[in-house]
């Protein structure tokens, strides 16, 4: 069996939901091995004077605690963690 944590992380950018989410990836990515998949949570907007300046989306990210990539086992376990900050 093998054990997949979850957590969740919140991306910014001022350009679209989809750069929020490639950049809270990208952000995991630089401290966390064996990511596996992410789950859109929560969309938001941040407006200021009637204007749109941020899009933040939340992520539920997968990975295997051990660093490895995906395997080929049937069985899993997976254990949530999720937090979050920001959102």
């Amino acid at each position: 069996m093998r054990m997949v944590r979850v957590t969740e992380v919140v991306g910014t950018s001022a350009e679209s939901w989809e750069a929020a989410g490639r950049a809270a990836v990208a952000d995991v990515a630089r401290t966390v091995a064996g990511l596996q998949s992410a789950e859109v949570v929560k969309q938001d907007l941040v407006i200021e004077d009637g204007v749109v300046v941020a899009y933040r989306v939340r992520l539920a990210v997968a990975f295997d605690p051990g660093g490895g990539g995906s395997s080929r086992r049937r069985s899993t376990t997976v254990v949530d963690e999720r937090r979050a900050s920001g959102v």
